[in-house]
């Protein structure tokens, strides 16, 4: 004979039920807020060249909006993420992890450009 608990519930009709809430709290765990930038290339500068988060996922897309001159996007501070070499008109995104509060350099790695002031600052700020 089956045991029910409450109303019409089976032990297996429960642990169904259990599994479905841990798994439904588990996703919505994963699925965290994503900041979103997106920064222009051009004229060896970006735009905006200061930008503020909170600590966590930051997706960043860079859009080359640049003639003919190619740019990319490099970080400092142990930010390993990048975007390669966007030829003129292109953009690209990359999602990176911002642990850290603290400020982080960014910069134009393409030959010379980071000379001629194409840098700015990534601000993480703590988590919200």
């Amino acid at each position: 004979m089956r045991k029910r608990l409450g109303r019409g519930f089976t032990p297996a009709a429960f642990a169904v039920l259990l599994a479905s809430l841990l798994s439904a709290e588990g996703t919505a765990q994963a699925q965290q807020p994503v900041a979103e930038i997106t920064l222009r290339a051009d004229n060896f500068t970006f735009v905006p060249d200061q930008v503020t988060v909170a600590s966590g996922e930051v997706k960043i897309t860079l859009v080359n909006e640049s003639w003919f001159i190619p740019h990319a996007l490099a970080f400092e501070g142990g930010i390993v993420e990048r975007i390669e070499r966007l030829e003129a008109g292109q953009s690209a995104q990359l999602v990176l992890r911002a642990a850290s509060p603290g400020r982080y350099t960014f910069f134009c790695p393409v030959w010379g450009h980071r000379a001629l002031g194409m840098v700015g600052t990534l601000v993480v700020g703590p988590p919200r």
